[in-house]
């Protein structure tokens, strides 16, 4: 299972249609909806549906994101179109902050729950692509994220 974010060009619409087929749950989000802490958590609650309780904070996004109880699916796939944009108008910090937090979920899902109980299940696989429109979007995205500390596989 991999646990990396992943920057995708062409390869994001064979990636939906892969997940569609096996009847994983895909969700799209807008990066340039996400430029600003606060749009970020609002785009996430929005698309994919969190229960109104999410307290629109980094500690509410990680329980929603490892939870899904609401979602249930055999695998997630989460594109961020524009993802050049997410927190743009942020400090690299909260770049770095927001990267660790979703390697944790694809972490948290890839692994088994095996204690015998009735919720048990087996790893999940948890993507999060990253889409950006253009080479020169790509590099810039890369190039942030880098700097922050989160490293990006190419697929």
């Amino acid at each position: 299972m991999r646990v990396e974010l992943v920057w995708a060009g062409q390869a994001v619409a064979d990636q939906v249609e892969a997940a569609f087929e096996i009847g994983g749950a895909v969700r799209r989000l807008d990066g340039s909806r996400m430029r600003t802490a606060e749009e970020l958590w609002a785009e996430f609650a929005r698309r994919l549906d969190f229960p109104p309780y999410f307290g629109h904070n980094w500690a509410a996004l990680e329980d929603c994101l490892t939870d899904l109880d609401w979602l249930r699916a055999p695998s997630y796939l989460i594109v961020i179109d524009s993802a050049d944009q997410i927190l743009a108008e942020e400090q690299d910090p909260l770049v770095g902050l927001f990267g660790d937090l979703l390697v944790r979920a694809c972490r948290h899902w890839a692994l088994p729950i095996e204690d015998g109980e009735w919720w048990d299940r087996p790893g999940i696989d948890f993507h999060v692509l990253l889409h950006a429109s253009s080479a020169e979007a790509a590099d810039r995205l890369r190039s942030r994220w880098s700097s922050a500390g989160v490293e990006l596989a190419v697929p």
